[in-house]
């Protein structure tokens, strides 16, 4: 993923639209000047001055970015057609979230943060990973907000939108996998077969290895080093790897050797100690009978 660094006016200014595989990170407190299509992933680490009006961020029809607001940071979202953002509030952050249409907006809220969401005509927002009481929630004509039963957030709604609230399901159950000793999970992996390319955790997937994870403690943090990654299909391995060549693996492993998160985020993913590769398989986790193992 290319990463772009965003210190000074100048620099946002020069940004006219974040692209799918960018990561633009915004580290001081600037003034978001146009209306900014967001593609890719836009993270505010501080500040950001916008308005209703004419300065906002737009997730646009059929795109998938992911939105982080943190520090104190406020920024103005608009999710239009069948866009599906990831936003995620962290700190004492204050996004304010408008869905539109038929735009299926996915909300995290952590920590002090105070988004606002409003839900107008058929949109579906995910709150299932709001943790904090303090987010303001208002629905329009067909719009459905999804949340956990025991969450108190106020909500307020028209006659036809819907508020339904859902018990808490593990991991499994999610991502429809049955709990057995063992399961088949999947991973992507460069063209030959490894991941964390020159970095502390490098690892080399060649088939029919088995591999166990050195420094395994799950529990520090979603997006670290001390685990192997996994996920229940190999297309929603694309949000972590976006190289060309890559390829996908399916991975053996142990229930008792996996770690799910309470709240990820990141819906699809789970850490595990051990495992063993198996096959090379598609993008739908069909089974690609020649191989070619990196070694």
């Amino acid at each position: 993923m290319k990463q772009i660094i965003v210190n000074t006016q100048a620099e946002l200014d020069a940004i006219k639209k974040v692209e799918i595989g960018e990561e633009v990170i915004i580290k001081a407190s600037l003034r978001l000047g146009i209306k900014l299509e967001v593609l890719g992933t836009i993270i505010f680490e501080t500040s950001i001055d916008t308005s209703w009006d004419d300065r906002y961020l737009i997730a646009p029809t059929g795109s998938q970015p992911q939105i982080e607001a943190r520090g104190s940071s406020q920024p103005r979202i608009i999710a239009r057609g069948s866009s599906q953002p990831r936003i995620i509030a962290w700190e004492s952050s204050q996004p304010r979230i408008i869905a539109w249409e038929s735009s299926q907006p996915q909300i995290i809220a952590r920590e002090s943060s105070q988004p606002r969401i409003e839900a107008r005509g058929s949109s579906q927002v995910q709150g299932i990973g709001i943790e904090v009481d303090t987010a303001i929630v208002k629905l329009f004509g067909y719009a459905v907000l999804t949340t956990l039963a025991n969450l108190k957030i106020k909500v307020t709604k028209t006659k036809k939108s819907i508020w339904q609230k859902v018990k808490h399901i593990d991991w499994f159950e999610n991502n429809a996998i049955e709990k057995k000793k063992k399961i088949i999970l999947f991973k992507r992996v460069s063209k030959d077969f490894k991941t964390q390319e020159g970095q502390l955790y490098e690892t080399t997937w060649t088939i029919g290895k088995t591999l166990e994870h050195p420094d395994w403690k799950p529990e520090l943090e979603e997006c670290n080093g001390n685990k192997f990654h996994a996920c229940s299909w190999p297309y929603f391995c694309d949000d972590f790897r976006d190289i060309f060549g890559d390829r996908y693996i399916a991975i053996e492993i142990a229930l008792k050797d996996t770690y799910a998160w309470p709240n990820p985020q990141y819906p699809h993913k789970i850490a595990f100690r051990r495992g063993k590769v198996l096959w090379e398989v598609d993008r739908y986790g069909e089974k690609i009978t020649e191989q070619k193992n990196g070694k």
